[in-house]
């Protein structure tokens, strides 16, 4: 049905990251969606920020499921406790998020986030 909004939940309420580590979620096949909409709510960082501990959560988009680029003039998340609203447009066929966290002095970080919204079905 064109115009449909069609539930989506990039990262489940609560996913944990564990390690300084990059954590891709699952590339999903976008296609038939115009808009994604999404609550990326995240929790404190666990760590020291001023010994480096650090995070960053990004929405990449592909056309071939091999080379993946930032959503143009979508920033990167890079605060810990609090929600941010992503809002784009989909011209390409995958969407994936990427959560990247970094050490701090003592070898610790981690971080409890969720992702979730919705895709708007393109109109034919």
């Amino acid at each position: 049905m064109a115009g449909e909004y069609v539930p989506l939940v990039m990262m489940p309420r609560f996913t944990t990251y564990i390690g300084e580590a990059t954590f891709e979620t699952v590339a999903l096949d976008v296609s038939e969606f115009e808009k994604l909409v999404l609550s990326v709510w995240r929790g404190p960082l666990l760590g020291n920020t001023g010994s480096g501990a650090s995070l960053e959560i990004t929405f990449e988009t592909s056309d071939d499921n091999e080379h993946w680029a930032p959503f143009p003039y979508v920033p990167a998340i890079t605060t810990a406790g609090g929600t941010t609203v992503v809002e784009v447009e989909l011209l390409q066929r995958f969407l994936r998020s990427k959560v990247v966290l970094t050490k701090d002095g003592t070898d610790l970080v981690a971080l409890t986030c969720w992702a979730a919204g919705h895709l708007d079905r393109r109109e034919s």
